[in-house]
């Protein structure tokens, strides 16, 4: 549940907090500890950090609440929440480049008669006063959609995978998945 740097030197493992009065990792007061600059939620774990311009940046995944964007100076005296979502959004896959957040987003949109979902790729500019993200792509409604993934980028170009299948009254099976299934990169 912490951010921890190598001091080379002395070969030790500290968390990643500048707070004087901070126990870390050492704390039992859970109020406490969610106070403390190394601390990330469990299901932030999975999602992994990222550095840019000397701060860290992770997206706190709360289950059953709003996803949230986080920044940490590089020595752990500063942390702010930059940008939360709604709470019908989920960040899946996301990447930082350039000053840039890349997201996959999966939304849950009320219906009549359930819920129906949408996916897109959205761009959040870090730099300056952060605003509303920006769609970059967003998945055609016919499509039953696996991931929007495989974030990569390289110099000023962005890449990224839609791995779908059409929708279809015909009942996809082993023999005929190929036939609506949707892989596609884009750059």
């Amino acid at each position: 549940h912490y951010i921890y740097y190598m001091d080379k030197e002395e070969k030790v493992l500290l968390p990643l907090c500048g707070k004087a009065d901070c126990l870390h990792d050492r704390e039992t007061d859970f109020e406490k500890i969610q106070g403390c600059n190394a601390y990330m939620e469990t299901e932030s774990v999975d999602t992994g950090i990222s550095y840019c311009n000397g701060d860290l940046y992770y997206v706190e995944k709360i289950t059953g609440g709003k996803d949230a964007l986080y920044r940490i100076s590089a020595d752990g005296t500063k942390k702010e929440q930059v940008y939360q979502w709604g709470k019908d959004i989920n960040v899946e896959e996301w990447m930082i480049h350039r000053d840039v957040l890349y997201y996959a987003e999966h939304m849950y949109l009320p219906e009549k008669d359930g819920t129906a979902e949408r996916y897109a790729l959205k761009a959040l500019s870090l730099s300056g006063h952060v605003k509303n993200p920006e769609a970059i792509y967003t998945v055609d409604g016919n499509m039953n959609v696996m991931t929007v993934g495989d974030l990569q980028a390289y110099g000023n170009f962005l890449y990224f995978q839609v791995h779908a299948y059409e929708k279809s009254e015909e009942e996809i099976t082993d023999d005929n998945y190929l036939k609506y299934q949707y892989l596609k990169t884009f750059i």
